[in-house]
């Protein structure tokens, strides 16, 4: 489970770190409006919404005074100013109801288009990025934590719209509102201000202080309850059962403690500003009546002013709470921020070859060489490299039509070699040659039009067998092909699983399930073999597709694999077992680990066209034909 991005935050230790923290985390949010949210929104934001928004609270704010023009008639007896006050509280009233109606139009607008900009953005720069950043930057690149952030990014833009905007218009617009009828009482406002908002800052960094070190050990628990809870298994066996519930009901017991206290010394405090805040107001309050008893202001006034003190009151507290969620949902997006601005590793150079679909050059690896990152800069943008090569001095050519399997000991780079031919990453040195041309100078989408990759792990999506089949294939090619030739290679490979033959069309559109859940291993292999094939590329590039099936099912799946690369179709296969490519492959590559290669000398330990001619002048090759009990 991937590390929650809180747990990489330090705490702040004093007002000054929190400060510090807050105008960061407006930097971040900053970022996201500029980069993250669409022209029209903004457009809606800047034109519609906020102005809208702005409208209605000043008209909201302005009716406690029409309505003391009310009071004020009737208590002089003046009936021409009881009429005018009604008339105009009624006209500012519908025009209020039509402005909110259109700002809330225009907030569900804004909502819509920035729900779908941020999905669009996140989306595209997560696919931007090379599979060799996806797979050697899984901490940063972590799906979890991304969609965690973005979650959090449209929560504090809900926040913002829906609390934050009108909290602080609704607050400026009262406070004016204070000192225009009296500068005693918006000088004891004033002071209100000033005191609720550094206590509230002085809470709230208290909070980040307190609670992070507590949230990361709930955390924590939480990860070892669910590791628990998966492997209920291998609790139960061990009879650690009871072990178990005693640990983590004691763990949780302490941490929650310490929570509890400190939430019971926020409260206090939150009392004891809530009180200090009130007698501010209540002071306010108590000067308005002063003035009505001495006759300086009439009774109405006293009606706006209790209005207006109790709007700043409620919407005094809105305002803390929403800087404190800010801070607090902070690390989340700043956490899906360094993923999806993480510079994409490959990218097309100008004026990239296109390959043609006559094409079919042969492929050659050419003094090959690869670091793999040894660790990381603090944001993970950049990488130190270690000593340890991965990958040394790799020579050898795919010809057309040639059916190559690389062997080789686990760990001795086999997968490595495979993901530079698939362009995952890029090699160090050397170079990868496609009918002579550099691999980096060939487009990319060209190069992955040309081959097809089966994965050990079959990546099956929730969908339809046809859905999986064709997925691979652009709307054009999908169009083109009829059910009756989708229905023959199902026949072709095997797909024939669950009663197909007797459901005709029906078994095209069965469901397979999250990740294939329906399906057997080795029907799920062969699913991804015939999606393969439908592809008709000229390259196929198969990481061993019988590594993990029973006998029985490896010889269904090498059947579908001859099947698949008979023709001059080229392949390169990542063997695990020996048998699946001594039939079907006509090349064979024998690789040994990079800690045995002696300085200037090559990682491929043998090339030959059979077994027996490896078994000869291989090593490596007669102690995995041995462990394996392969018969030369």
């Amino acid at each position: 489970m991937a590390e929650d991005p809180k747990f990489d935050r330090i705490a702040p230790k004093n007002f000054r770190e929190y400060l510090r923290d807050f105008r960061r985390s407006l930097g971040i949010y900053k970022w996201v409006w500029d980069n993250m949210i669409s022209a029209e929104s903004k457009k809606w934001a800047k034109h519609k919404f906020i102005p809208l928004a702005i409208l209605a609270i000043a008209i909201g704010t302005s009716q406690p005074f029409i309505l003391s023009k009310v009071f004020d008639g009737l208590v002089t007896k003046n009936l021409s100013l009881i009429v005018a006050g009604v008339v105009i509280y009624s006209i500012i009233l519908y025009a209020e109801r039509w402005t909110m109606y259109f700002q809330q139009i225009a907030r569900e607008w804004m909502l819509g288009l920035n729900y779908g900009s941020v999905d669009k953005k996140v989306t595209e720069l997560m696919f931007e990025k090379s599979m060799g950043q996806h797979l050697q930057e899984n901490a940063v690149l972590n799906v979890s934590n991304i969609d965690k952030g973005k979650w959090k990014t449209l929560d504090v833009q809900a926040m913002l719209l829906f609390e934050g905007i009108p909290s602080i218009a609704t607050l400026l617009f009262v406070y004016i509102g204070i000192w225009i009828i009296s500068w005693v009482a918006g000088s004891i406002i004033s002071v209100v201000v000033f005191t609720y908002i550094i206590w509230s800052l002085y809470l709230n960094q208290k909070v980040m202080q307190q609670i992070l070190p507590i949230d990361k050990e709930l955390r924590s628990l939480n990860r070892y309850r669910y590791e628990r809870w998966e492997k209920a298994e291998r609790v139960k066996v061990s009879g650690r059962s009871g072990d178990e519930l005693k640990y983590m009901t004691d763990r949780f017991n302490a941490v929650i403690k310490e929570d509890r206290n400190f939430w019971i010394w926020y409260i206090r405090q939150s009392r004891l500003k809530g009180a200090v805040r009130d007698m501010g107001v209540l002071c306010a309050m108590l000067y308005g009546i002063w003035l009505v008893w001495i006759g300086n202001w009439s009774v109405g006034l006293l009606y706006p002013l209790f209005a207006w003190t109790g709007q700043f009151k409620n919407n005094l507290w809105r305002v803390s709470e929403v800087e404190h969620q800010l801070n607090w949902h902070m690390p989340a997006v700043k956490a899906m921020i360094d993923a999806v601005t993480l510079p994409p590793a490959i990218k097309d150079r100008e004026n990239a070859l296109n390959l043609k679909e006559y094409e079919h050059p042969s492929i050659e690896f050419r003094s090959v060489s690869y670091v793999y990152p040894a660790g990381n800069t603090e944001q993970g943008l950049a990488h130190i490299k270690s000593n340890h090569h991965a990958l040394v001095g790799i020579n050898f050519i795919i010809e057309p039509g040639q059916k190559v399997a690389l062997i080789g000991e686990s760990g001795a780079g086999k997968s490595t070699i495979m993901r530079l031919l698939l362009r995952y990453m890029d090699p160090d040195g050397g170079e990868i040659l496609v009918g002579g041309v550099n691999l980096r100078d060939i487009e990319l989408n060209s190069w992955t039009r040309y081959h097809a990759y089966i994965a050990q792990d079959p990546k099956i999506f929730d969908g339809t067998i046809e859905y999986n089949l064709t997925y691979g294939l652009s709307q054009d090619e999908k169009s083109r092909l009829a059910r009756a030739d989708l229905w023959q290679i199902m026949q072709d490979f095997r797909v024939d699983f669950r009663d197909f033959k007797s459901r005709k069309d029906k078994g095209l559109d069965v469901r397979v399930g999250r990740g294939g859940i329906e399906l057997s291993g080795g029907e799920k292999q062969r699913l991804m073999i015939a999606a393969a094939a439908i592809q008709n590329p000229k390259l196929l590039v198969v990481d061993e597709a019988t590594s993990s099936l029973d006998s029985t099912i490896e010889k269904q799946v090498q059947d579908g694999l001859a099947k698949v690369l008979s023709g001059r179709r080229s392949a390169f296969i990542v063997a695990h077992r020996l048998s699946t490519v001594r039939e079907i492959c006509d090349r064979f590559i024998v690789l040994r680990s990079p800690n045995e290669v002696l300085e200037g000398e090559s990682q491929i330990e043998a090339q030959a066209d059979s077994f027996e001619e490896l078994y000869e002048i291989s090593s490596t090759f007669r102690r995995l034909a041995n462990d394996q009990g392969l018969t030369i």
